[in-house]
């Protein structure tokens, strides 16, 4: 059978993301331009037999070093289009991406949970070079008072003291208050020291996504002035917690609890399924940690990251 690769374009990306399971953030439209803005390559490729029904969207992105040397990454996908087909395909498709950018390192980090460690096929054919990281995904298949129910108990307690207070959630999908939000993350990120994405690079995802009205913010106001911010992204049938900030005001009146719980209900009347959370790391950061699964979320944790040298070597 004859396998191909052929470029995809934006509405069919949109389309093929709303068949697939549950599509990740680093398969989103957006996320390509977002790092293409920062001087790498972003190739939106669709995976299928000859003149047969594509089975599976893949987005890399290439980095380009000396000597026409490049590294190939494809993070938390391909989005299969059909589950059943994956265990069939999925070294084809690896091989043939190798095919394709023979000058490549290819850097492969599988979006299902666990996914290749049991595959010795895999494993044989791309080394792992990295464990994978634990994320906090929270199910909105359930009613929201189902939900609401299954929270930790002293994080509803919290939820309930800030919907006492007197703040405001105003959803925004541009301007100052988004300016604002990317700001003072950046602020609070240089301050406490963790790795993310510049301001360049949210300002650049903000702006492709909210096109689609894919990505929005939800910022609590007090007395007229903000407090606290989510930025929260729609790829899919799911959606991730992007940034977020809380000033010492905000804190006080526990507003990042009111803001998560406002963004799972504007999700779910979206259609969306699952919302992932975000990193959970129990030794450098068990107190996000603790927040995070406070919301009733569960940990997930993915394969790892593999790894295949050119075809040249």
């Amino acid at each position: 059978m004859q396998l191909r690769l052929s470029a995809a374009t934006q509405s069919e990306w949109t389309n093929l993301l709303g068949r697939g399971a549950d599509p990740a953030l680093q398969q989103d439209w957006a996320y390509g331009d977002a790092v293409e803005a920062q001087g790498h390559t972003a190739y939106r490729l669709i995976f299928s037999p000859e003149n047969r029904r594509a089975l599976a969207a893949v987005q890399l992105l290439e980095r380009e070093f000396m000597l026409g040397i490049s590294a190939i990454t494809l993070m938390r996908g391909p989005v299969w289009l059909d589950a059943t087909v994956r265990a069939e395909y999925e070294l084809a498709l690896l091989r043939l991406i190798q095919n394709q950018f023979p000058r490549s390192f290819l850097f492969y980090t599988p979006e299902n949970a666990g996914a290749g460690v049991g595959n010795s096929a895999l494993v044989r054919h791309l080394p792992r070079i990295m464990t994978g990281h634990s994320t906090c995904m929270l199910d909105l298949n359930r009613p929201l008072a189902a939900i609401r129910a299954a929270m930790h108990g002293k994080w509803r307690n919290m939820l309930r003291r800030a919907e006492d207070t007197k703040l405001k959630i105003e959803r925004r999908y541009a301007g100052f208050l988004v300016d604002w939000l990317i700001e003072n993350n950046e602020r609070y990120r240089k301050k406490i020291g963790y790795r993310s994405g510049s301001p360049d690079f949210y300002r650049v995802l903000n702006a492709s996504a909210a096109k689609r009205k894919a990505q929005f913010s939800l910022i609590a106001m007090d007395a007229g002035q903000p407090v606290a911010g989510v930025m929260v992204h729609q790829h899919g049938h799911s959606a991730s917690y992007v940034i977020g900030y809380t000033s010492p005001e905000g804190r006080q009146k526990r507003a990042h609890h009111r803001l998560l719980w406002q963004a799972c209900q504007d999700l779910k009347n979206n259609g969306i399924r699952h919302f992932d959370l975000g990193r959970v790391d129990t030794v450098n950061a068990p107190g996000l940690t603790r927040f995070k699964l406070g919301l009733g979320g569960r940990v997930v944790t993915y394969a790892g990251t593999f790894m295949g040298s050119p075809r040249l070597f």
